[in-house]
């Protein structure tokens, strides 16, 4: 077994995920990685898939991990000790309902979410048979069980990452079309367009287990999603014991709202390949990083 932090031990595997800002910090953080003279690999993998691919040491870094949309996965693998917590950045995350500002001139009562009841033909598409349209990535399990328990008449559309929600986003504001996506923040939207997310019913851990609460005594999902949600980091119980002073360092790794949010709009409205957002990120930020990892161990390491 190789030493730890030796150079040539095994490589550190980040997790490339299908949304933006994880890939780009993705390839921010593999990049200061590597500066410490540790191998980085990067593997593409659903979200479905890295909690398995964690466990089995197949992967060693996920950094953003989302409450709304991996909160019971992730606690299941945490207590179990098959991966490991890292802990939450300072931004907080919401996962829901969005649409542009100029719909509301079209459905009166929104943000309100029982304004959808009456609105609903306004985001029909010639394909839903007259029912409302909400365009998604696929990472939300509630959303369809919600759409039940509020008696919305919409339909999902799902795409495979978020790059086809914004396509979709902008053909429908190009022509004042309404429309409603699945959107999060931090994002880039919160700085480079006007909208809101949906209003439902405040979120409460009973809603998804207790079908007496909420709006709806008969179903489990009738409430949104958490208004101000954590966002973690986890690890590989590998990367711990082969790097003891990069799992200390990855701890202290701690993304604001603007650093996530300009992740994504470096690529998705600045036109930045991937690789070119990493590196003007990490020009912006770089007091900051270079924080998290000017630690005395990786001085001790380098001989300073």
């Amino acid at each position: 077994m190789a030493a730890p932090e030796d150079k040539g031990a095994l490589p550190v595997v980040i997790a490339l995920n299908n949304w933006t800002s994880q890939r780009v910090l993705s390839h921010v953080i593999g990049s200061v990685i590597e500066k410490q003279g540790i191998d980085i690999r990067y593997q593409e993998v659903s979200v479905a898939d890295q909690w398995g691919a964690l466990s089995q040491n197949i992967i060693d870094l996920q950094l953003e991990v989302w409450q709304e949309t991996m909160s019971e996965e992730f606690a299941s693998f945490v207590n179990r000790g098959l991966i490991l917590d890292l802990g939450p950045h300072q931004a907080q995350g919401r996962e829901e309902w969005w649409y542009p500002d100029y719909v509301e001139k079209l459905c009166p009562g929104l943000p309100g979410w029982q304004a959808l009841r009456d609105c609903f033909p306004l985001f029909s598409h010639q394909d839903s048979q007259g029912k409302g349209v909400l365009y998604a990535g696929p990472w939300d399990r509630y959303i369809g069980p919600r759409i039940r328990a509020l008696k919305l008449n919409f339909i999902i559309k799902r795409f495979d990452n978020d790059h086809a929600i914004w396509r979709m986003l902008r053909g429908a504001m190009k022509q004042q079309r309404p429309i409603v996506i699945y959107n999060w923040t931090p994002n880039w939207t919160d700085s480079r367009l006007s909208g809101k997310f949906i209003d439902f019913p405040p979120f409460h851990r009973d809603c998804h287990t207790e079908e007496s609460w909420g709006r709806n005594p008969g179903m489990l999902m009738d409430c949104g999603a958490p208004a101000a949600g954590w966002i973690k980091k986890v690890a590989s119980r590998r990367l711990k014991q082969f790097y003891p002073c990069l799992y200390q360092a990855l701890g202290g790794v701690n993304f604001t709202t603007e650093m996530i949010s300009d992740a994504s709009a470096l690529v998705v409205v600045d036109k930045l390949s991937e690789h070119e957002a990493a590196n003007r990120w990490r020009t912006l930020y770089a007091r900051q990083w270079q924080t998290w990892f000017d630690l005395a161990c990786f001085k001790e390491k380098q001989g300073l």
